[in-house]
């Protein structure tokens, strides 16, 4: 299992891969002697080197895909960027989880990295990213952010990818208004409230094993909740009010769940249509800073 540092305070012992990403390779809940210790996110699997098998990976400087490989430039003709995953076509998940971060400081429960992206063809602009992580009395924070250092405007977003261990009786709620239904092809295209189709209103608790999607939800309340009774254990995800937007993601297959707070509603930054500040695009001017933050409060 990849990990270069290991934080713990309190119940938590959380492991980080600067190499790989910077992502969280592991979060385990350790109540003590005696006691049961259990994976709250799934931890990447042994022998694995691949981001997005982590626990959690930063989305930075976007989140979800560039259909057509296009990043759309206001009053310009768009960029077409190339993919940067081997399983899907057109780029995915921004390039922080692409690269090797470099440790800047660490302690025995938070690190700080730091990631220089010079400009290339998966994307076109320098940045300054940084993450925190940090292993508090009840969870766990991250933090992440992104710093235009280009002498023009640079389009950005974030977000968090963490990826949640089920067990069979659990329970999922989150409060949003909206959906975003998809095409076959993943792209967006009706937003609908989510009391329009039962499948998609989880703000009363509902089994976590019917999840079975790959949606984004909107006009999200910044609060999601995962009951485990099993453990017993019961996390609470919060995030940052810029990070809006919520994808859900789980195949009816998967033992897991992924809840995945983020700044922009999926294609925002390559579909016409939704390439608007009210759908979570913005430009960063030079020596602008995007940050934002998620909390796994687990109790």
């Amino acid at each position: 299992m990849g990990a270069d540092v290991t934080l713990r305070h309190g119940c938590f012992e959380v492991q980080v891969d600067s190499r790989l990403g910077g992502s969280c390779t592991r979060l385990r809940y350790c109540p003590g002697t005696g006691a049961q210790s259990y994976d709250v996110l799934r931890a990447l699997p042994a022998g694995s080197c691949d981001p997005f098998e982590a626990a959690c990976f930063a989305l930075l400087p976007y989140s979800n895909r560039l259909f057509g490989g296009q990043l759309l430039v206001p009053g310009s003709e768009p960029m077409t960027l190339a993919p940067n995953c081997n399983r899907i076509d057109v780029p995915v998940h921004g390039v922080g989880w692409m690269y090797g971060w470099t440790i800047a400081s660490i302690s025995d429960h938070q690190v700080d990295l730091t990631l220089h992206h010079e400009p290339n063809h998966y994307w076109p602009f320098e940045m300054m990213c940084t993450q925190r992580i940090t292993v508090t009395d009840d969870g766990v924070r991250f933090e992440a952010s992104v710093c235009n250092i280009t002498d023009v405007a640079m389009p950005a977003g974030l977000g968090f990818h963490p990826r949640f261990n089920l067990v069979p009786n659990a329970k999922v709620a989150l409060n949003a208004q909206a959906v975003w239904q998809q095409d076959e092809g993943g792209y967006p295209t009706i937003n609908m409230p989510v009391n329009d189709v039962e499948r998609f209103d989880y703000r009363t608790a509902r089994s976590a094993q019917s999840v079975a999607m790959n949606h984004c939800f909107a006009l999200w309340s910044g609060l999601a909740q995962l009951d485990l009774p099993d453990i017993p254990l019961t996390v609470h995800l919060s995030a940052s009010p810029n990070l809006c937007y919520l994808m859900v993601y789980r195949k009816s297959e998967m033992p897991w769940l992924c809840i995945e707070p983020v700044s922009h509603a999926t294609g925002a930054f390559s579909l016409a249509t939704l390439n608007t500040p009210a759908h979570g695009t913005q430009w960063l001017a030079p020596g602008e800073t995007l940050a934002g933050w998620m909390d796994l409060q687990i109790v």
